[in-house]
């Protein structure tokens, strides 16, 4: 009898239907309520209404399918009003010819805390793996790209260069590399200030990088210098990008007063690859740069289109 009082767990037996008919002094201490006032209850009403519904289509239907029930999660109603978390298995048995429900009920509330302190770690842990995730990204991103433009970077714009030559070598099909250099902008930066002369500089990468196409990558490759790389562009090719590029350049920019202007100077260079052998990407961008600053030569505010073992062909 003491055993059954003073077990470690509430242990309770009820009828078939669920009517309390003992109880031990666990399971008084634990919820406050008398064996007086709960026996020949529900041992349900005991539950909160989440609990008797979970108790009612489970713990009865598996309890009369197969005799007993193991570690079902309720939550009991204490008679202060106080929820208890509770893990409850029971047994059908006999006692002489009445038929009784046995039932074990354990204090689940550390096991809850633990499981809610487990899951809070776990939520902590995939929030900072997810901060950790953004912050590579924004390192990575940052490493191929310009700061003060969003552009590709020079890093970027080699790794881009490296690519497309493979790409074309493989396939045959032609590139270009267009090479622009900003024309008015020293006076700009010098004059106005060099806060003024980077907005210029977003400004222009903003507008070229709004008529770029998905076969294209615009980079800044420093100063007021940028660059663009051209799959599947041939000379013919390469020569109407460029006047794109340039005349986009021209656009009137918010940042600076009316009476400053930028333009740009424009070279090309373009690879086939059945016409000549493989170059180096140091190779296209020296190339383009020479064709650039023989636009700058020739009057400014132009395309200059060199193919790779061809000559110049200054533009308008």
């Amino acid at each position: 009898m003491e055993l059954f009082e003073d077990a470690p767990c509430g242990l309770l037996e009820t009828t078939p239907d669920g009517i309390i008919t003992r109880v031990n002094r666990t399971f008084e201490r634990w919820t406050g309520h008398t064996r007086e006032s709960i026996t020949g209850g529900a041992f349900a009403a005991l539950l909160t209404p989440p609990a008797q519904q979970v108790y009612e289509t489970r713990c009865v239907v598996v309890l009369s399918l197969t005799g007993e029930v193991r570690e079902v999660a309720l939550t009991a109603r204490c008679a202060d009003g106080r929820e208890l978390p509770i893990l409850v298995n029971a047994a059908a048995g006999t006692d002489g010819a009445a038929r009784r429900i046995r039932v074990a009920v354990f204090d689940a509330t550390d096991r809850q805390d633990y499981e809610r302190q487990l899951l809070l770690a776990r939520r902590d842990a995939e929030a900072s793996e997810a901060r950790v995730r953004v912050l590579q990204e924004q390192l990575e991103h940052e490493a191929m790209h310009d700061r003060l433009t969003g552009l590709a970077n020079r890093a970027r714009l080699q790794e881009r260069l490296d690519e497309v030559l493979a790409g074309a070598d493989r396939s045959g099909r032609p590139l270009s590399v267009v090479f622009l250099d900003l024309d008015g902008f020293k006076p700009i930066n010098d004059r106005l200030g060099h806060r003024l002369g980077d907005r210029v500089l977003a400004e222009v990468a903003a507008n070229l990088a709004s008529v770029a196409r998905a076969s294209e990558t615009v980079a800044r490759y420093g100063g007021d210098e940028f660059v663009i790389v051209c799959e599947d562009a041939d000379a013919a090719a390469g020569a109407v990008i460029a006047e794109r590029f340039r005349a986009e350049a021209r656009r009137p920019l918010e940042s600076i007063p009316p009476t400053y202007a930028v333009s740009a100077s424009v070279g090309v260079a373009a690879w086939e690859p059945a016409r000549g052998a493989k170059p180096t990407a140091d190779e296209l961008l020296r190339v383009a740069d020479e064709a650039m600053y023989a636009s700058k030569e020739a009057g400014r505010d132009r395309v200059t289109v060199v193919s790779i073992g061809g000559v110049a062909n200054p533009g308008s």
